[in-house]
């Protein structure tokens, strides 16, 4: 959630600091979308859920919508500007349903191991019960 938090904070500036029009590829934008890309991805590799993956694949799908927009100028510009926020809602939907997850695998298991490595907290968790785990 803090990179989603991080890359909107960033994207305030670029977006109006530029007067952005969407007329032509937002470079500011860009750069904020691919560190973020870069930053989801690395969550992807260490953490031990799906969600994080989800994440960096539909936010690849955004960062490709820049290229698009630099191979082919004739993109219409609402299009482009449509197509640059449609991608954060299934993310924010994303993080929302791994947060209700994390909180309920807490409530069952009174832990829960979140990144790859991390055995300590492993070890404390209580074992499933019952014929369904």
């Amino acid at each position: 959630m803090g990179i989603a938090i991080v890359a909107s904070i960033l994207s305030v500036p670029a977006l109006f600091g530029s007067a952005a029009k969407f007329d032509h590829m937002e470079a500011a934008i860009f750069v904020v979308d691919v560190a973020a890309l870069g930053a989801f991805l690395i969550l992807s590799l260490f953490a031990d859920r799906f969600w994080p993956l989800w994440i960096t694949g539909i936010h690849l799908v955004g960062v490709a919508t820049h290229a698009a927009k630099l191979l082919d100028p004739m993109v219409v510009p609402w299009a482009y500007a449509v197509t640059q926020a449609l991608w954060s809602y299934p993310i924010l939907l994303l993080i929302v349903i791994g947060a209700v997850r994390h909180q309920k695998r807490l409530r069952r298991y009174g832990a829960d191991n979140s990144w790859s490595g991390s055995f300590a907290v492993a070890g404390r968790m209580k074992q499933p019960t019952g014929p369904t785990g």
